[in-house]
């Protein structure tokens, strides 16, 4: 059996050479793009973020056009970020450009004094153009997250991409602690005097198989965004701005929180050995002073790697 169907004419545009050309932050589109960084002392270019042309057809691909970015310096303060300031950078020299590498694609793209202006000149044939920031990195403060809000105010002609015209774009060194841990111990849950606990199940043994992030806070301090009962799932509340602080001189580690009656165990050991990346933590608080509930965490955490 055979079948067929009859071709009509098609009076519009071959599709390939038609429809809507796009300009738009490739990084956009959700939470701030932060970059995080092992700690260096010289000079590292960081491609900050990259804006792309997707031409709808060649004749749009083959203009050569201007975009224009913008920094809204309102909004990155809003965002977190330290200011990224001209003390701290500077931009690709033409000898950069032509040496390739990291640097393929960043030509065309120059900047005001002080870097609120990016002006971005696509070429014909161009599709995209990284910006790249040379970040001195003897000048960073680790507790800092560098960076700016960036928003593009000139799409050259075309048309924004919806949610991808403006980014938060920043990078962050981390220190030597930061990273990805393993989270195995015990947990300890006593009633208050004459009370009964009324979750028991959170106590324990903390459950195989979970990690937690160590973040880098400042050249010697981390923050534990969130530590579990010991179910591993549930997270314990009342102790945001956990931090572990070690003296590089003994490894010794201090452990405090928003919590004020959050303190190291008198006689157990909290400290980090540089040897295996492991830090060694008991640390216990009360929900409200003394006659209160209390809480003993007795863990150690395993480096696994990057986060």
């Amino acid at each position: 059996m055979f079948s067929a169907c009859r071709k009509e004419s098609f009076p519009g545009k071959e599709t390939k050479q038609s429809g809507t050309t796009f300009v738009y932050i490739n990084e956009a589109g959700g939470d701030p793009a932060i970059q995080y960084f092992d700690v260096f002392t010289d000079v590292k270019p960081v491609v900050l973020l990259t804006v792309r042309r997707d031409a709808a057809s060649n004749a749009d691909l083959q203009k050569a056009v201007t975009v224009t970015l913008t920094a809204d310096p309102d909004s990155t303060n809003n965002s977190g970020l330290t200011p990224l300031t001209s003390n701290l950078y500077t931009f690709p020299t033409a000898a950069d450009v032509a040496s390739g590498g990291i640097y393929a694609g960043s030509g065309g793209v120059t900047a005001n004094a002080d870097g609120t202006v990016l002006t971005v000149n696509f070429a014909a044939g161009e599709f995209a153009k990284n910006i790249i920031f040379k970040v001195d990195g003897s000048k960073l403060d680790l507790s800092n997250t560098y960076g700016a809000v960036y928003k593009i105010t000139n799409f050259g002609g075309f048309k924004g991409k919806v949610g991808y015209g403006e980014i938060a774009a920043g990078l962050a060194v981390k220190n030597g602690y930061d990273g990805k841990y393993s989270y195995n111990g015990t947990i300890v849950r006593t009633p208050a005097p004459g009370t009964t606990d009324a979750t028991p199940q959170y106590g324990g043994t903390i459950a195989d198989g979970h990690t937690i992030d160590v973040v880098t806070s400042g050249p010697t301090s981390d923050a534990l965004p969130a530590i579990f009962w010991a179910d591993g799932t549930t997270q314990i509340g009342g102790l945001s701005g956990l931090q572990l602080a070690v003296d590089p001189a003994t490894n010794k580690v201090t452990v405090t929180a928003g919590n004020t009656y959050l303190k190291n165990i008198d006689g157990s050991d909290n400290s980090y050995d540089p040897a295996t990346k492991t830090f060694h933590l008991n640390f216990a608080w009360t929900t409200g002073g003394p006659g209160t509930s209390g809480r003993e965490v007795h863990v150690t955490l395993v480096y696994k790697g990057s986060r």
